[in-house]
């Protein structure tokens, strides 16, 4: 039998016929049954993880899953089934012990009105309408104006991620963003940002009235 060492590459045009005949056998067979047809075929110490790697990389597939692995639709054994009918008194009362009793608050959660930066210097804010922590000069802008929809973008007027007012937030879309990230249109000034947004906005309707002219001639 030919011996391959670990990082050995393989030839594969001297193996006749080696992808048909994996493609041919793979279906409904484990990687260890697999391995021995290939082994025995071919007179080769392939190696069970180099095996596997071939087929990662040309896309075969057994089509076995793992028996810890739930597949779509797949039901729960516990599904229907009382404690009483699978586990002992013993083991529901160590269940019992750390399960979630009416009320309890897990030890990790954060009270309402909780802040904390993020790895981008933005203020993020445990509200109670979200589970989840909310960016605080989003939420301060939708109590004021309403939704934020999901093209829609909240900047700082005067570039400071900590300056959380309303008065220097504005809201553009991602293309007007885009404009003013291209041509650096904010400023320490609020007022001189301000234009930049209307600035940014101009020539976002004018690329959009030239995009309609193109598609209509």
């Amino acid at each position: 039998m030919i011996q391959l060492h670990k990082h050995e590459r393989i030839n594969y045009d001297l193996l006749p016929n080696f992808h048909e005949f994996v493609a041919k056998n793979i279906v409904g067979t484990p990687f260890k049954e697999l391995i021995a047809k290939v082994n025995q075929e071919y007179d080769i110490d392939f190696g069970l993880r180099r095996l596997k790697s071939y087929c990662g990389k040309h896309r075969l597939k057994n089509g076995i899953t793992s028996s810890t692995t739930f597949y779509k639709g797949q039901t729960s054994w516990t599904e229907g089934r009382k404690w009483n009918d699978y586990m002992s008194k013993q083991g529901q009362a160590n269940s019992r012990k750390t399960c979630f009793q009416k009320g309890s608050i897990p030890h990790n959660a954060m009270p309402i009105g909780y802040e904390s930066i993020d790895c981008y210097g933005y203020a993020k804010i445990k509200v109670p309408e979200y589970r989840k922590l909310q960016y605080k000069h989003r939420y301060i802008y939708e109590q004021a104006y309403g939704k934020i929809t999901g093209n829609d973008k909240i900047i700082f007027l005067d570039g400071d991620k900590t300056n959380i007012t309303l008065e220097n937030l504005a809201k553009v879309t991602s293309g007007e963003l885009l404009i003013i990230n291209n041509h650096k249109l904010i400023y320490s000034n609020p007022e001189l940002s301000k234009c930049g947004v209307n600035i940014a906005k101009i020539q976002s309707e004018i690329g959009k009235r030239r995009k309609h002219e193109k598609q209509t001639d």
